[in-house]
């Protein structure tokens, strides 16, 4: 049984933008105590951001086929480990 692959979609700029918006945000996230809206609202959006940067595939980018990868960023080269 042969194992699908998820293939990126996300450039590096933008997996570095979200990075630094996810720590940010996540930062007021911890430092700001706000009402359970905002706290609910923040946290979502924190992990969204963190977990899609990390994983660099966005579920919305793969709904509408829109890709922020350009073949030379670093995330699009494939070494072959031997």
């Amino acid at each position: 049984m042969r194992i699908p692959t998820v293939t990126t979609n996300m450039g590096d700029a933008d997996r570095v933008g979200r990075l630094m918006a996810g720590a940010t945000i996540g930062f007021l996230f911890i430092r700001l105590r706000l009402g359970p809206p905002w706290y609910t609202t923040m946290g979502v959006i924190t992990l969204y951001l963190l977990t899609t940067a990390l994983l660099a595939w966005d579920p919305i980018y793969a709904v509408f086929r829109y890709t922020t990868r350009s073949p030379t960023d670093a995330s699009s080269t494939v070494r072959k480990v031997e």
